[in-house]
């Protein structure tokens, strides 16, 4: 009886190192499964957050596109639209000289002239001064 106990308590040493050792390795393996769905799922935030960047600058990318569209068809008629602004500058400045030099100027020619006292022009003067 004494010689099977001993077996039995060397094999029961035994499984139960192996056990502990066995609940060691899975602990461990549980460990690293949590750490790698951790990772997992990390990864898959990583990859949305850049899918949701991605299209971001994609549609920025587009509406820059546009723009840039405009502004070149803008800038292909910019030198017509210098020309004609210069041609209707043009035509008004001659149409101002041409005011000066005929109804303006008659007027100016004809213009009832003020009889004017010398204290009268004096005290306009201060007026003037005081009001700058």
């Amino acid at each position: 009886l004494n010689p099977r106990t001993s077996e039995f308590s060397k094999r029961s040493q035994a499984l139960q190192s192996k056990l502990e050792d066995n609940q060691e390795s899975l602990t461990a393996q549980e460990r690293a499964v949590e750490e790698t769905r951790e990772a997992m799922a990390l990864a898959k935030e990583t990859v949305k957050q850049t899918g949701r960047q991605i299209a971001h600058a994609e549609a920025l990318v587009e509406s820059s596109k546009q723009s840039l569209s405009q502004v070149k068809k803008k800038a292909k008629h910019l030198p017509s639209m210098l020309k004609q602004a210069g041609r209707k500058y043009e035509q008004t400045s001659g149409r101002y000289a041409k005011f000066r030099s005929g109804p303006l100027a008659t007027y100016l020619a004809y213009r009832p002239v003020r009889q004017v006292d010398d204290d009268e022009d004096l005290k306009e003067e201060d007026e003037e001064a005081t009001q700058r």
